[in-house]
């Protein structure tokens, strides 16, 4: 069963796998990364990058028409990671 809670957590662990990897990174490395779709809404992945960006985690640093998936011209995100939260207990 579908639980939002934990796609958005998905989603999240998955931006910050993909920001630590590389310099700068788009929601096509998150989705490369393996996220699975979300069955009801696939802009949802850019609200997790917003949060994101809201708690100083990521910043946006340009945006580029040249998606590796289809987004009819709509401009593509380029992010870079700011602060890293890895936190060992």
């Amino acid at each position: 069963m579908f639980s939002q809670e934990s796609w958005e957590a998905e989603a999240r662990r998955l931006t910050l796998d993909a920001a630590r990897i590389y310099d700068t990174f788009s929601a096509d490395d998150v989705w490369d990364f393996g996220l699975t779709k979300h069955p009801t809404n696939s802009r949802e992945l850019g609200k997790v990058l917003v949060r994101l960006r809201c708690e100083g985690m990521i910043e946006k640093i340009g945006q580029t028409h040249e998606g590796r998936r289809r987004s009819h011209g709509t401009p593509v995100g380029i992010w870079r990671l700011v602060r890293d939260q890895l936190v060992i207990s």
